[in-house]
């Protein structure tokens, strides 16, 4: 009996250092894991800021051209020949927003 304590202790003495080893490696891939997700989060959400705020400026670019075009006196279809990448809706709401601002600053006249 004493024999086989003897043999289970060493047996698991001798396994330690494997047990170790693997404990330490599923810890690092652990950590690696959690790392690389907060990372990644941090990155998307930086990168997520950066396109809405190109968005922003590319929208007001485009407003600012069919508030341009308007003054002009053009159509919406010259309108939308001259700005392939702007919808129909957008030019349409673009002169709502445009005459809106036209009656307003007559009104302060």
């Amino acid at each position: 009996m004493e024999n086989m304590e003897s043999w289970s202790r060493y047996i698991f003495n001798s396994m330690k250092p494997m047990m170790l080893e693997d404990a330490k490696k599923e810890v690092k891939e652990q950590v690696v894991k959690e790392v690389r997700d907060e990372v990644m989060k941090e990155v998307r959400d930086e990168v997520m800021k950066e396109v809405r705020d190109e968005g922003y400026k590319e929208g007001a670019k485009a407003l600012m051209k069919v508030y341009h075009f308007l003054a002009k006196g053009m159509s919406n279809t010259d309108i939308l020949k001259a700005l392939p990448g702007v919808s129909i809706e957008f030019v349409v709401e673009a002169r709502d927003s445009y005459e809106e601002i036209l009656s307003l600053e007559a009104q302060q006249k």
